[in-house]
């Protein structure tokens, strides 16, 4: 901050020669000037002070019997002089100036963070019903209000804080956290398998069971009846509840072609934008690289006083790109299939206790294949309407 202040000021770089030097800043001190980057070199000794302080230190200068000369100048105020007839510059960097400056207090970008199941579009159409939108007048959003008519409209949101920062709105959601899908528990229904296998545990909260403990059931088979006889052998449907653990098979497979294409990474080109709202101005001229190549953009925000403008700087990088067709040893299709397989484990048995997997690999018209076989326990229960369908359907 002190060196920019100094640039709007100017300054001025000067020496000193003869005469008591030592006397010379006692002056300039008791008067008020500010000197800074002394610097001493046998008899000459070097200062930097503030343009308007200069002329005032020749009476210091005289006094102290030393010899001043300007070295260097520099600032603001040098700078407009040197540049003092071309008045389009000077008018045109003014209304720049102004023109951010005026623009910074509009809204002209829009960020959602925390939302996962509600569509980000649908959150900014929301917002832009209520006022917040690009090219909305900062102050004139009433941000309290806002929050509180998010939550009346998106009823999946459990939270919402709307943050202004310069001319970005960052809109934090939290979703609300939504109870598991079950059938109403004054819904008749029963408890079905949703996959084949042998039945290792049983846990019935409600209902009749109608298999026991190491009984084999098929997908979709009756476990828990819903329909339950009382002591007077009279009839009644309830809502049926269990947890039922079984032990099921399921296969996976992987393939993978042993002829492959990769790219290797040739050079690296990057071209500059300037971006204002939704317009962006190439900082260059031609067409894009010819050949292959992956495209990657990143936008930086212009800070200036620590506030944030409604300008930002773009850069393009394409990545060109080479293509190579490689041959894959068996080993190396073998490690590949193996990432993938288990990739594929923790998204099938994430609920599951895997028991034995057994592998089978093979190729076949350069395709390498892995085959696992899984024998794993997991609750197969799921409830189904008496007279419906199952919720999972």
């Amino acid at each position: 901050m002190t060196g920019l202040l100094r640039f709007f000021r100017g300054w001025v770089k000067f020496r000193v020669t003869g005469g008591f030097p030592e006397r010379f800043i006692n002056l300039c001190a008791m008067r008020g000037f500010a000197l800074w980057g002394a610097r001493r070199s046998g008899e000459t000794c070097t200062f930097y002070t503030c343009a308007r302080s200069y002329a005032g230190m020749r009476a210091c200068a005289r006094g102290a019997g030393v010899r001043m000369k300007v070295m260097e100048r520099g600032g603001l105020p040098f700078l407009l002089h040197r540049h003092r007839k071309r008045w389009g510059l000077v008018v045109g960097g003014v209304l720049c100036a102004a023109l951010l400056a005026v623009s910074s207090c509009f809204l002209w970008k829009i960020e959602v963070v925390g939302n996962s199941r509600v569509d980000k579009e649908i959150i900014l159409e929301t917002l832009a019903q209520l006022g917040v939108k690009p090219g909305a007048y900062t102050d004139g959003i009433d941000v309290r209000s806002v929050e509180r008519r998010m939550m009346m409209e998106l009823e999946d949101l459990g939270w919402v804080a709307v943050n202004l920062q310069g001319s970005t709105a960052v809109v934090q959601v939290q979703e609300r956290v939504l109870p598991p899908k079950i059938l109403d528990k004054q819904q008749p229904c029963n408890v079905v398998a949703a996959q084949g296998g042998r039945i290792v545990e049983m846990r019935v909260y409600v209902g009749q069971s109608m298999v026991a403990k190491g009984d084999a059931v098929a997908c979709g088979d009756i476990l828990v009846s819903g329909v339950v006889e009382d002591a007077d052998h009279d009839i009644h449907l309830v809502a049926a509840r269990a947890d039922i653990t079984a032990q099921t098979d399921h296969t996976l497979q992987v393939e993978l072609p042993l002829e492959q294409t990769v790219y290797d990474l040739q050079r690296l080109v990057r071209r500059y934008s300037l971006k204002i709202g939704s317009l962006e101005i190439p900082l260059w001229v031609g067409k894009p690289p010819r050949g292959q190549f992956r495209l990657e953009r990143m936008y930086t925000p212009l800070r200036l006083f620590g506030k944030e403008f409604p300008l930002w700087v773009g850069k393009r990088q394409y990545l060109l790109l080479q293509e190579r067709n490689v041959t894959l040893t068996l080993q190396q299709a073998a490690e590949k299939a193996e990432i993938r397989l288990r990739a594929l484990e923790q998204e099938r048995f994430a609920e599951a206790k895997i028991l034995d997997c057994s592998k089978e690999e093979k190729v076949h018209k350069g395709i390498y294949r892995l085959a696992a076989a899984y024998t794993v326990e997991e609750n197969i229960a799921v409830q189904a309407e008496i007279f419906g369908k199952t919720d999972e359907e």
